[in-house]
C-alpha cells in the first residue's frame, strides 16, 4: 500500500512540473518587430518579425496598421518561408582577431557551410573578416562559391575590432543594391572589443536599434573560458536582443549546438510574416511618417512596433499612389442603339454613328489630330528659329565680354549636368561616379542632363574669375538632401563643419576634411584630401587632384 502511494505521489509531483512548464512557456509575452518594408505592384509590404512558433498564424482581423494619423486596410498575410519570389541577403561576419583561435573560427565555416547547404537558390550571402579592418566578400548566390570563400577565412594576430563591424555592417545591408528586401546580420565572435578609440559600444547598440535590422549573435567561447569571457559574450548577445527580431546563441554555455544553430536562424526568418497593406485611399502629406503595426490575436496580449519612415520613402509611396489612381481612370464610351426589325419580328442591333458638335465623330477626330499636329510643327519650329537667333547674337558678341550673364551656358568647359550615388561628371555618353566615402550613403551625381540637378554656369564672383553653379543630392535609403553651391577657387567637403565649406556631421564614413572641389583654367577638379575612406570616380581610388571631364 505504501509503495503504491510513492507511485502516486511520484506521478502527481511530474504532472505537476509538466504543467508548470507548459504554463511559462504559455506566458512568453508576444513580441513582434518590424523587419522592413517595399512598395510592390500597387500594394504595401511589410515584413514582420515574431518570437512564436512555426504554427502561429494569425488572421487579418487580427493586425491594426496605421500609416501616420490613417489605417490601413490589410489584405493578405503571409508565411515568409511559403512565398516562391522573395529571398533573404545572408551578412555572415566572422571575428578572426588574435582572440580568437582557427579551432573557434572553424566552428564558424562549418555553421556559414550548413546555411548555404540549406537556403534558396535565390538567396545570396557576403562572408566578411574582421580584426582591425574588414576584409568583405561580394554578395554570392553558388553554394560552392561561399563555401570556399568559408574555407579561406584563417585566424590573425589583429586587434578586435567588433562594435565598428556592427555599424558598418549595417549600413552596408541598408544601402548595398544586392541586398533584398529581407536581410539579416549573423555576428560570430568572442564579444571581445579590443580598440581603446573609435566606434562606442553605446554607437553600436544605437546603429542596431535605428537599422530595424536583425541580427543573430554566435558567442564562440573557449571550453575552459573564465568569467570574463562571459560577460563579452553578454555583450555581444545585447546586439541580437536589441536588434528586431535577432536571436542570440553561446553553445559553449550550452545554449544551441554548432549543428542546430543554423536551422533555428532560417526557422526564424522563414516563420516571420508579409503584410500587404492596400494603398486604395491612402493620401500621404508631411516629410516623415509614422508606420505602426499593432498584433492582438484572440486570448493575447497586444503586441506592437513602430518605425519612421523617411521623406524619401515617402515619396516613392506617394508615387504608387499616384499610379494607381490613374490606373482608376476608366473611358465612359456610349452604348450602342437597339431597334427592333418589326417586320421579321427579329431584334437587330444597329449601331449608330456617335457625333460631336453635329458632326461624324470619327472626322472630328481626324481634323483634331491634324490640327494638333500643325500646332506643335509651328512650336518647334519657333523653338529653332529662337535657338538659331540666340546663337546668332552669342556669336556676334563672340564671347568676350568681360561679364557673363547667369542665365547663358558656360559651354567652353562644362556641361549640364544632374545628381545621383556618388559625384559624377561626365559628357553626352558617359558619367563619372565619384563616392565621398568609400561607396556608403554620401555621394553625389553631375551627368549630361538638360532637366536636372547640376547646371554648369560661368558667374561673376567677387574677384571678377568665373564661378561654377552646382547643385549636389545626396542620395541613399534614407539620406536623401540637396545643396546648391557655387564653386570658385577651391571647395572643401567633409565632417567638420570647422573644415567643410559643406559639412555631413553625422556621416562617420567620411573625414573631417574628405575632399576638395576646385575650378581652375575652367575645368572642375575634385581633390581627395587624404581621407580614411578614400574619394572614387566610377570605383576607382584617386589620389591627388583629379580633372572631371
Amino acid at each position: 500500500m505504501k509503495q503504491l502511494r510513492k507511485i502516486m505521489v511520484s506521478i502527481l509531483i511530474l504532472c505537476t512540473s509538466l504543467y508548470l512548464c507548459t504554463a511559462v512557456y504559455a506566458a512568453e509575452a508576444l513580441e513582434i518587430d518590424i523587419d522592413n518594408y517595399a512598395v510592390e505592384n500597387g500594394e504595401f509590404k511589410i515584413f514582420l518579425n515574431h518570437n512564436q512558433e512555426s504554427d502561429f498564424e494569425p488572421s487579418v482581423e487580427n493586425f491594426d496598421v496605421a500609416f501616420g494619423a490613417q489605417k490601413m486596410v490589410t489584405n493578405t498575410i503571409s508565411r515568409f518561408g511559403d512565398t516562391e519570389d522573395e529571398y533573404v541577403s545572408y551578412k555572415c561576419v566572422v571575428d578572426v582577431s588574435g582572440s580568437m583561435d582557427q579551432e573557434r573560427i572553424d566552428l564558424a565555416k562549418e555553421m556559414i557551410k550548413l546555411i548555404a547547404d540549406n537556403k534558396k537558390d535565390g538567396d545570396n550571402m557576403s562572408i566578411t573578416a574582421f580584426g582591425n579592418e574588414l576584409i568583405k566578400s561580394d554578395f554570392m548566390v553558388d553554394k560552392e562559391e561561399i563555401k570556399r570563400k568559408a574555407d579561406a577565412l584563417e585566424v590573425t594576430k589583429e586587434d578586435t575590432n567588433l562594435y565598428y563591424c556592427v555599424v558598418e555592417e549595417l549600413k552596408a545591408l541598408q544601402t548595398d543594391d544586392n541586398v533584398y528586401d529581407k536581410r539579416c546580420l549573423i555576428i560570430f565572435s568572442d564579444g571581445a572589443d579590443e580598440q581603446a578609440t573609435g566606434i562606442t559600444r553605446e554607437e553600436a547598440q544605437k546603429a542596431t536599434e535605428d537599422s530595424h535590422i536583425p541580427i543573430f549573435t554566435v558567442a564562440l567561447l573557449k571550453k575552459n573560458h573564465k568569467t570574463s569571457h562571459e560577460e563579452s559574450a553578454k555583450i555581444l548577445g545585447s546586439f541580437a536582443r536589441l536588434s528586431s527580431g535577432g536571436v542570440h546563441f553561446a553553445p559553449a554555455l550550452g545554449d544551441g549546438t554548432v549543428e542546430d544553430i543554423p536551422g533555428q536562424i532560417m526557422s526564424r526568418i522563414n516563420n516571420s510574416l508579409i503584410l500587404r497593406e492596400d494603398l486604395n485611399d491612402v493620401e500621404v502629406s508631411g516629410k516623415e511618417i509614422v508606420l505602426k503595426v499593432s498584433l492582438a490575436p484572440e486570448g493575447e496580449q497586444t503586441a506592437s512596433d513602430t518605425i519612421n519612415l523617411p521623406e524619401g520613402d515617402v515619396k516613392q509611396i506617394q508615387k504608387a499612389i499616384e499610379e494607381l489612381e490613374k490606373e482608376k481612370e476608366i473611358v465612359v464610351i456610349e452604348p450602342e442603339v437597339v431597334s427592333e426589325d418589326t417586320v421579321s419580328g427579329d431584334v437587330v442591333e444597329t449601331p449608330v454613328e456617335k457625333t460631336i458638335f453635329g458632326l461624324p465623330a470619327r472626322t472630328v477626330y481626324v481634323v483634331g489630330g491634324v490640327l494638333f499636329a500643325v500646332l506643335i510643327i509651328g512650336i518647334i519650329t519657333a523653338i529653332m528659329i529662337l535657338k538659331k537667333k540666340s546663337n546668332k547674337d552669342y556669336n556676334e558678341n563672340d564671347g568676350n565680354d568681360e561679364n557673363y550673364d547667369n542665365d547663358e551656358n558656360y559651354d567652353e568647359g562644362y556641361d549640364n549636368a544632374t545628381v545621383d550615388s556618388g559625384l559624377t561628371m561626365g559628357g553626352e555618353d558617359a558619367s563619372r561616379t565619384v563616392g565621398l566615402s568609400n561607396g556608403n550613403y554620401t555621394d553625389i551625381l553631375l551627368d549630361a542632363s538638360p532637366t536636372v540637378g547640376v547646371t554648369g554656369q560661368a558667374s561673376a564672383n567677387a574677384s571678377g574669375g568665373p564661378a561654377l553653379k552646382v547643385t549636389l543630392t545626396r542620395l541613399g535609403k534614407g539620406e536623401k538632401g540637396t545643396y546648391n553651391i557655387n564653386v570658385s577657387g577651391t571647395y572643401p567637403i567633409g565632417r567638420s563643419a570647422s573644415k567643410a565649406k559643406l559639412a555631413f556631421k553625422d556621416d562617420t564614413a567620411m573625414s573631417g576634411l574628405h575632399c576638395t572641389l576646385s575650378v581652375k583654367d575652367k575645368n572642375l577638379y575634385i581633390t581627395d584630401n587624404g581621407s580614411t575612406n578614400g574619394t572614387f570616380v566610377n570605383g576607382v581610388p584617386i589620389s591627388g587632384q583629379f580633372r572631371l571631364q
